[in-house]
């Protein structure tokens, strides 16, 4: 499963910091991102979901939501025409 389609499920994640879960992560938001080698702070933010019920589920609603924003076909689909309009009329 990828970041995204757990996120489209409501599914709360802890990420690295690092390359794509910036696009996608709002740390705080629609889940945690932490240093990959802080082993226990990413420990402790898996253990923060998993006693708090009302937590991940909020940030999973979220999560959700982001990715339904940003990234559900209609709006990629959008971009790619967008893009290609530019590239065509030479304003890219």
């Amino acid at each position: 499963m990828t970041c995204i389609e757990a996120m489209a499920m409501e599914k709360t994640l802890v990420t690295s910091d690092i390359g794509w879960a910036k696009e996608i992560m709002i740390n705080g938001e629609t889940g945690f991102t932490v240093d990959p080698k802080n082993h226990k702070l990413y420990a402790e933010r898996i253990l923060q979901f998993l006693n708090d019920s009302a937590l991940a589920k909020k940030m999973g609603k979220a999560a959700r939501e982001q990715v339904v924003a940003k990234f559900s076909t209609e709006v990629v689909v959008e971009r790619n025409i967008e893009y290609f309009r530019k590239v065509v009329s030479n304003q890219y």
